[in-house]
């Protein structure tokens, strides 16, 4: 039987099981006469659906869902045509339509129970569209097939046998459709299925097919709770049963005949710490996987509006006290603290540490190391581009250091082990691939690279880009105007090098600390202007650097990038393998600190703090003994008795004294203090003429 409408205004759906006899031989000519006469209230004609809406003698509508399918029609708007059907799956009826199409009715041998969950039956109708083949029909109406609201005139030239489909064939499309379904935005709560499969089996025993402990989401069976139930129409899901064989469709876990209300309502209440499960707090910001399985970070408000899509209520109950959500986010502060790293090389996410005392940490890295070749050969055996570069771009000394170097940090990404490294600078010609090196070779290798000036130079507190990158890079760097600018980059890149955790910072969001374990690699060009913006070497900073001097690079053609994508891991598989000179490795970075000799020259003439250091060494040439004041005397002597020069670099008292405090960090023997009761009483010793008995010679020598 299906349901029809008497004229198209109608909202009284009928039923019929002969609609054949309604048709009619032929319609007016005119359409609009037609047209009218279907919208006329007086009419009484037939106008077929194979839907049933909630209330079920009415037509479907926005206000009426479909909920039961008792068959569907297929609007073909072609010429006659022969239609040829697979066994199995002809259709009930054919008719001609008024337009002189054809309209396919499928009728059902069972009605279809799909319950009032918005979506699932239009979910049905694109399922049913795929198993019946159906666009492949000659003017099919996929809008209008899909549309359960849309109703058939009955047409004419009625045919076929009436043979309604298989419900197995119905219950395995609708089960097919089903499936991908998301039941859980019903609105209806979910229950933890182990917890509905314990109270089920012990209030039904023995009515499931197969035993309870194949009930599972997405498991087929019976109506266990109804004594006649014995075909297979019921599907489980998280929120309830569907069933195709109940007039509902859909039966939630709280109705009697399942849990009732009174379990689940009992579930709610205690299963605070479900929706939290994921979710994690590290002392000022909450943490959470989003739908890509990425780790984001939440304020109090946005994890309160999470926990409340999650199906946590944030209304208090009655009689007072604290909102579900709001207990479940007291629940994550006190019992789910945790601390934030971002380790390279490490899957993301939770980590629990052997040693409890250590607590709980969140991996937020997701970066990997290029994966090296299978095998190895010799030194550019099968990279011979990249060989030919290195060998022209580092003398030997330097070249074996920084391959040293780079394989340790690529050990740690391939063995997924990440430990701290050497900063490492390059300084060299103008347009030798310093930036190449840099950038593709360490950063491609390595896992990805990104600028780090806007942080570690500029001063832009928001680095969160960095932190998840194993690689920094700082190309010619514009030198500082101050040299307390120059400083606080300077301190900025020690931090970086040498600190377990770095302060990390989103726009508009709290600072948080994570672990840093990546290298930074700053190029620059070899001039003074160039050497006077690197890191200042007098701050207990060279012992965590590799600085190498490159050279000139002439190569034609350059490297192109297939080259480089097909070289590096040969590259990389040779880099674990070699075994590099051990006199270049261990301490605390995995490699030894080392200075190219030159450039370390060059640094000192023209470090920031040269200027100063001229004027206090000028200063102790002229002593015959130790000075021995206090810096406001030191200033008299220096600046105002003595030089207008001094009065240009030491604009006050406080100025000096930072110059003289960094004498006294860098162990400069010329310098002590003692603290007295008139304050800090600085010893500096005389200077004396730096010309050798070498040198003396040198003006002697014959050449």
């Amino acid at each position: 039987m299906l349901r029809f409408l008497a004229n198209l205004v109608s909202n009284e759906a009928l039923l019929t099981d002969d609609p054949s006899s309604f048709s009619v031989l032929g319609f007016p000519s005119n359409k609009r006469k037609w047209a009218a006469q279907w919208k006329d209230p007086e009419t009484k004609h037939c106008f077929l659906s194979g839907w049933e809406g909630l209330s079920r003698n009415e037509r479907i509508s926005k206000h009426n869902p479909p909920v039961t399918c008792r068959g569907v029609i297929v609007d073909l708007d072609c010429a006659p045509v022969e239609l040829n059907f697979s066994k199995g799956y002809e259709p009930s009826f054919t008719s001609r339509s008024f337009s002189g199409g054809y309209h396919l009715h499928y009728l059902f041998e069972n009605p279809l129970h799909l319950g009032n969950v918005s979506g699932l039956a239009s979910k049905f109708m694109e399922t049913l569209e795929t198993k019946l083949a159906l666009p492949a029909l000659p003017g099919y109406d996929r809008n209008a097939f899909r549309n359960p609201s849309q109703y058939y005139e009955v047409g004419r030239e009625w045919a076929g046998a009436g043979k309604p489909l298989d419900d197995s064939l119905v219950h395995a499309w609708f089960m097919c459709a089903s499936k991908k379904f998301r039941f859980q935005d019903s609105g209806e709560a979910a229950v933890p299925i182990d917890k509905v499969r314990k109270y089920l089996s012990e209030k039904y025993p023995n009515k499931w097919p197969g035993g309870w402990e194949s009930f599972d989401v997405g498991a087929r069976g019976v109506r266990f709770w109804d004594d006649d139930g014995d075909s297979f129409s019921v599907i489980v899901r998280e929120t309830g049963l569907t069933c195709f064989t109940s007039d509902r469709g859909f039966i939630p876990w709280r109705d009697e005949e399942l849990l009732g209300a009174k379990e689940v309502n009992l579930y709610q209440e205690t299963a605070l710490t479900d929706p939290a499960k994921d979710i994690w707090f590290d002392g000022k910001n909450y943490w959470k996987p989003n739908s890509r399985g990425q780790w984001v970070c939440r304020n109090e408000t946005q994890i309160k509006e999470d926990l409340h899509c999650m199906g946590l209520s944030n209304r208090s109950p009655e009689g007072g006290g604290a909102s579900p959500v709001s207990r479940s986010a007291m629940h994550i502060r006190d019992d789910k603290q945790l601390k934030v790293i971002s380790m390279f090389y490490t899957p993301p996410g939770v980590r629990h540490p052997n040693n409890p005392a250590e607590g709980v940490e969140l991996n937020i890295g997701n970066v990997s190391a290029l994966t090296p070749a299978p095998s190895f050969g010799e030194w550019g055996e099968r990279f011979p581009r990249l060989q030919e570069f290195f060998e022209e771009f580092f003398f030997k000394e330097p070249r074996e250091r920084f391959l040293a170097h780079l394989a340790h940090a690529y050990r740690c990404g391939v063995n997924e082990d990440p430990q701290r490294g050497l900063g490492c600078i390059i300084a060299g010609p103008v347009g030798n691939g310093k930036t190449f090196t840099a950038n593709q070779i360490c950063g491609r290798l390595l896992g990805g690279g990104v600028d780090a000036s806007p942080y570690l130079v500029d001063g832009d507190n928001f680095n969160s880009n960095l932190v998840t990158n194993p690689v920094w890079t700082l190309d010619d760097v514009a030198n500082k105007a101050s040299w307390s600018e120059h400083s606080r980059f300077s301190k900025k890149f020690k931090r970086a090098l040498a600190n377990d955790d770095l302060p990390c910072r989103a726009m508009y969001q709290a600072p948080i600390m994570v672990r840093w374990t990546g290298r930074i690699y700053m190029t620059a060009n070899d001039d003074y202007e160039s050497l006077n913006a690197l890191p200042r070497t007098d701050i207990n900073i060279k012992d965590k650097l590799l600085i190498l001097k490159a050279n000139d690079v002439i190569i034609d053609p350059w490297i192109t990038n297939e080259e480089l994508e097909e070289e590096l891991p040969h590259l990389g598989a040779w880099l674990l393998d070699y075994a590099h000179e051990p006199s270049y490795l261990g301490g605390r970075f995995g490699v030894r600190p080392w200075v190219d000799p030159e450039l370390e020259k060059k640094i000192l003439e023209v470090g920031p703090k040269a200027p100063g250091d001229e004027v206090l060494a000028a200063f102790r040439k002229g002593l015959t003994e130790p000075f021995v004041g206090l810096c406001s005397d030191l200033y008299d002597k220096i600046v105002i008795d003595n030089s207008t020069a001094a009065s240009k670099i030491f604009k006050k008292p406080q100025q000096l004294g930072w110059h003289l405090k960094d004498r006294l960090d860098a162990r400069d023997a010329g310098y002590s203090k003692k603290r007295t009761r008139d304050g800090q009483v600085y010893t500096i010793q005389p200077l004396e003429d730096e010309t050798t008995d070498a040198d003396a010679d040198e003006d002697d020598a014959p050449f």
